[in-house]
């Protein structure tokens, strides 16, 4: 897990607000938010651990959806199909976001991905050279795990919301 782009994201939305200002304003303490930031505990050295009401609380002080904040934590591959092998009771409150967050049937992200692109096809005049490179992308992801789709379908289909929403302005 790597905390550095959650903390960067965060610093970037804190702006000029000092830490202890910002910290006030999310409802924890500065040594918390100089921690989450840093991506680790300066005291111990080790990882921070966020709980899910500090993420609320970081995604709603930062307009970043939730989703997007558990996303920068990067948890690869691996740790999400250990922490699928993992009985649910003893799982952390984050692990069970991330495995609902990501167990949506990849099939799902790929029908929603397939209507996007066929709007921004419908609408471009080089439509075939764009659908050749689109064909060539999907016969490399079909040869992914499904752990391995899921988690790229997820990220495109966010990457293409958060576009449209730039495009509109929002």
């Amino acid at each position: 897990m790597d905390n550095n782009a959650l903390g960067k994201a965060i610093r970037k939305a804190r702006g000029d607000l000092s830490l202890r200002d910002y910290a006030k304003k999310i409802g924890i303490s500065h040594t918390h938010l100089d921690s989450i930031e840093k991506g680790y505990d300066p005291r111990t050295g080790k990882p921070v651990t966020i709980s899910l009401d500090t993420f609320v609380k970081l995604s709603d002080a930062t307009g970043i959806p939730l989703e997007e904040l558990l996303f920068m934590l990067k948890y690869n591959l691996n740790d999400l199909e250990a922490i699928e092998e993992k009985p649910a009771t003893s799982r952390t409150p984050i692990e069970s976001m991330l495995l609902r967050y990501f167990s949506n049937d990849a099939s799902q992200f790929g029908k929603h991905l397939q209507a996007k692109i066929q709007e921004q096809v419908n609408s471009e005049s080089n439509s075939s050279l764009l659908l050749e490179q689109m064909n060539e992308l999907f016969n490399n992801v079909s040869k992914l795990s499904e752990t391995e789709q899921k988690a790229f379908y997820t990220g495109l289909v966010k990457g293409i919301e958060r576009w449209e929403n730039e495009q509109k302005g929002e």
